[in-house]
């Protein structure tokens, strides 16, 4: 959306819509030269034909009533506009992410598979189709209203009809970062725990840098296979007293049963790829500014990305095809005592 908006210049108007109020508070944050409205999808409260273009990414899933939001979009855009329309492909057809649910399904039981199926429940073209059919006054593949033309690919389901002047944006939030003071910074050192049975890999070094915008990890550890390729993976839980599961190899106070709390606030995002030298070492620096969600991994919490960096548990994980290698776990540091 923000890309967008960049392109017209100021030569428009872009109206961000979502149903949570703390979401809006980090929206209007980040973006204030957006006008952000609370409104429920299936009853937007603009009249008939008021924008140019409709824009829902990731989100038509989780609506409640997906045929009444889509009603909506072709309500309020103009004779001759766009819907455009982005969700996930069938869980079946996602084949870098199957693992993971698989890990889910290990260590949250299956509740937690099912809590994922809802990315993926619109991922049949057909299916869709015909819901963009019933909305009317849409014409799929036709002339005159409002058309809609898709592209599809196994994995993401684009359903797309122009360009972007409305946006309708759903996620869950965590804390309010924007209360931090923006000057503040806070320092850690630890050393890098084994995933596989929990103990500390000798000679490693882990460094995470916080401040109020962002934080920083800084790794170099050892004990991994030469030439071994693992994927590092941000899991940060913004509330962590909301944490009740733990982690049991490592003992971290937040484990991954608590990403699927809501309460946690907790983001998963993919941070970089390594491979280790012909000793098994590895180094590397990664970062992540708050509010950001590039990193997002379909079908896993993601939420509204970092959003309390200086209080957060930050756990840098480290994960090959076989499930987790190495990860340095940061617990929030102690709060200054009040003079």
């Amino acid at each position: 959306m923000s890309s967008s908006v960049d392109r017209m210049g100021g030569s428009g108007k872009v109206v961000g819509v979502d149903l949570n109020p703390a979401m809006l508070a980090v929206a209007r944050r980040l973006r204030p030269d957006i006008e952000w409205r609370q409104a429920d999808a299936a009853a937007l409260p603009f009249a008939d034909g008021s924008f140019d273009a409709v824009l829902c990414q990731s989100a038509l899933m989780f609506f409640p009533d997906v045929a009444q939001a889509l009603r909506e979009m072709a309500r309020v855009v103009t004779a001759g506009g766009s819907v455009a329309v982005q969700v996930w492909g069938r869980l079946e057809t996602q084949p870098g992410y199957g693992p993971f649910v698989d890990v889910a399904a290990r260590h949250a039981g299956p509740e937690a598979v099912h809590l994922l199926g809802a990315y993926w429940v619109l991922g049949d073209r057909d299916a869709l189709t015909a819901l963009f059919e019933a909305a009317g006054p849409m014409e799929v593949q036709g002339h005159g209203g409002t058309k809609m033309r898709f592209q599809w690919r196994p994995w993401l389901g684009i359903f797309v009809a122009g360009g972007l002047s409305l946006a309708l944006l759903s996620a869950d939030a965590g804390p309010d970062a924007a209360a931090t003071a923006a000057s503040a910074v806070t320092k850690q050192t630890i050393q890098v725990t084994s995933l596989q049975d929990g103990y500390v890999i000798a000679g490693s070094k882990a460094k995470l840098q916080r401040r109020s915008g962002s934080l920083k990890v800084v790794v170099a550890t050892r004990a991994l296979e030469p030439g071994e390729t693992v994927d590092v993976l941000w899991a940060v839980f913004n509330d962590p007293s909301a944490c009740t599961n733990g982690n049991p190899v490592t003992g971290s106070p937040c484990g991954p049963a608590d990403l699927f709390i809501d309460a946690t606030g907790a983001t998963l995002q993919f941070a970089t790829r390594v491979t280790a030298d012909a000793n098994g070492r590895v180094a590397y620096e990664v970062s992540i500014a708050a509010g950001d969600t590039g990193g997002c991994i379909p079908g896993f919490p993601c939420r509204n990305g970092v959003t309390n960096p200086l209080g957060a548990e930050v756990h840098s994980a480290m994960f090959n095809a076989a499930g987790g290698r190495q990860a340095a776990q940061f617990v929030p540091p102690p709060k200054p005592s009040a003079k």
